[in-house]
């Protein structure tokens, strides 16, 4: 979300949520060997300045820069079989309390709809 703070610059706040899952396992003549899965959820806020160059047409560059910080946490869980049959183990675990921090400079193109 943005506010203009003149003509042709707006700042404004992001929300950041993002979660993932992810699965791969090791399969051979019907048997699983291995199996992992993870689960991310990453939460963040952050802010941002926008600049956008008149062009005289309904289409506008823009240059932005924003910085974001947040938090993680994961949870994975997964099982190994020796291919000898040898042993077998499982794992789960979780984490929490990791943190993040990005920034960037990018360049856009909006399109105004109407004047």
């Amino acid at each position: 979300m943005g506010w203009f703070i003149s003509d042709r610059t707006a700042i404004g706040a992001t929300l950041n949520i993002n979660p993932t899952k992810s699965k791969t396992s090791l399969e051979s003549g019907g048997n699983t060997f291995q199996r992992d899965e993870s689960r991310d959820f990453n939460f963040g806020i952050g802010a941002f300045a926008r600049n956008y160059f008149a062009t005289g047409s309904s289409f506008l560059p823009f240059g932005q820069a924003a910085l974001n910080f947040g938090f993680t946490g994961k949870k994975t869980e997964g099982m190994y079989i020796a291919p000898s049959n040898a042993y077998k183990t499982t794992y789960d675990g979780k984490s929490s309390g990791g943190s993040f921090a990005n920034a960037t400079l990018s360049l856009g193109m909006t399109k105004l709809l109407n004047p």
